[in-house]
């Protein structure tokens, strides 16, 4: 995981991957049952293309994810509380989908979540959820390009929520909590076959707060479509892997 995802750092540092002609990003945002969905209208309304190719967006609700066809997005995005709400656990009937779509070349990017009902048995691999309130982040050398491209993103300026902590090491720590290098992060990052989950706590329960993180969520599909172009480049290794190209043409 490490050598793919510093083999795409080193990419985009000397710009060798320029974005394939695609016509358009396809982006589904994902409200959790009892929130009202900032993510899908600020990104809606403030993020109408990325690498100069238009984005179009749809919204669903998260018990109405397992009907949905996630061949169709380049991205499906988690909103705030998406994947744990005060006790109520929402991946439990779609993690065998979710994974399907990252292995295959997709990209997933979550916003914080609630600590209260947690479980990280949806993702590649482990780590809890603390209840901390905001903080400030302290971004690693590896999360540089996420917190740059195509905006200077000054950490402090972003509304965390909840930290995340007992991180095993399958993960790309992006971003430390200012202080808590090596225990608690706010930004992490794992690749599953072909794909990415891009999990950033950032606290987006109102409009205002939302806005504020705005510069790190464009930033954040970026750096997914970078990513999801970078690894529909290259050739499957095994019969087992899938190109996301054929699995849209299906």
């Amino acid at each position: 995981m490490k050598r793919l995802f510093l083999g795409f750092n080193l990419l985009l540092l000397f710009g060798l991957f320029p974005f394939v002609a695609h016509g358009e990003w396809n982006v589904l945002v994902v409200d959790a049952v009892s929130e009202p969905g900032h993510e899908f209208n600020v990104l809606k309304d403030n993020v109408e293309e990325v690498a100069g190719e238009p984005v179009t967006y749809a919204q669903t609700v998260s018990t109405a994810l397992i009907d949905e066809d996630l061949a169709n997005y380049d991205v499906v995005w988690l909103g705030w509380n998406c994947s744990s709400d005060d006790g109520n656990y929402f991946r439990d009937k779609d993690a065998d989908q979710i994974a399907a779509y990252v292995e295959a070349g997709g990209c997933l990017l979550t916003s914080a979540t609630d600590n209260n009902g947690w479980k990280s048995d949806w993702l590649p691999a482990d780590f809890t959820v603390l209840d901390t309130g905001d903080y400030d982040l302290e971004v690693t050398e590896e999360g540089k390009e996420l917190f740059s491209n195509p905006n200077d993103v000054d950490p402090g300026s972003l509304i965390m929520d909840e930290r995340y902590t007992s991180i095993d090491d399958a993960y790309t720590v992006l971003a430390w909590a200012k202080g808590m290098e090596g225990s608690d992060a706010g930004v992490l990052q794992i690749t599953l076959g072909k794909g990415l989950y891009l999990l950033a706590s950032i606290d987006n329960r109102d409009v205002g707060k939302t806005q504020s993180n705005l510069p790190l969520m464009e930033n954040m599909l970026y750096y997914a479509i970078a990513f999801a172009e970078e690894a529909r480049a290259v050739e499957p290794s095994d019969k087992l892997a899938t190109t996301w190209a054929s699995i849209k043409a299906q």
